[in-house]
This record gives C-alpha cells, structure tokens and sequence, in this order.
C-alpha cells in the first residue's frame, strides 16, 4: 500500500506536467488553426479580387482590341481605295502617254513629209 501511494505521488506531478503540456500544445494548435483561417480568408479575399481586376482589365482590353481591329479594318479599306486610285491614276497617264507619243509620230511622219516635198 506504501508502494502504490508513493508511486501514486510520484507519478502524480508527471501526471499534471503532461496534462499541463497537453493543454498548452492544444492552445497553441487552436491558435495556429485560428491564425490559418484568418490568413486563408484573407488570400480568398485577395484572389477575388485579383480575378475581378483581371475581369475588368480583360474587358477594357476586349473594346481597346475591338476599336484597333475595326481602325484597321478602315485603314486597310483606306488603302486599297487609295492604291485602287493610284492604279487607276498610272493606267490614265499610261494611256496619255501613248495617245502623245502616237500624236508625235504622227507629226514626225507628217514633217518628214513635209520636208520630202520642199
């Protein structure tokens, strides 16, 4: 009965120190839980709005895009009309060009003429 009273003493204080240290190492993995909830909420929080940002950046992109096709859309309409005219310009002064040189040697034939009878 000595024996078992006295181990209960002895084993009694280890008994509470590893209670103690139970409940100590418990408080400190509610807080660590605790501490990782709030740091998780605040990155769900900061994803969210990095994903609305990058909505919203995507969105203003999408139009700026839109509004650049359709300037260059007009622009390569603009060229072709104006290469179209350029064309067209080069094809009238070609033609000119012959109805003059046909108009000088009409008039070179007819001086030669003119000089064959003097």
């Amino acid at each position: 009965c000595k024996q078992q009273a006295e181990r209960k003493f002895a084993v009694e204080p280890e008994a509470q120190e590893l209670g103690s240290a139970l409940r100590g190492e418990v408080e400190r993995r509610r807080e660590d839980s605790t501490a990782w909830a709030q740091q998780h909420a605040a990155l769900s929080a900061c994803n969210g709005d990095l994903q609305a940002q990058a909505e919203r950046d995507m969105r203003c992109l999408s139009v700026q895009l839109s509004g650049l096709e359709h300037a260059l859309a007009a622009e390569q309409d603009h060229g072709a009309v104006e290469r179209a005219r350029a064309d067209a310009e080069v094809e009238q002064r070609m033609a000119e060009q012959g109805e003059q040189e046909a108009a000088l040697e009409r008039l070179s034939r007819d001086l030669r003429r003119l000089e064959a009878v003097d």
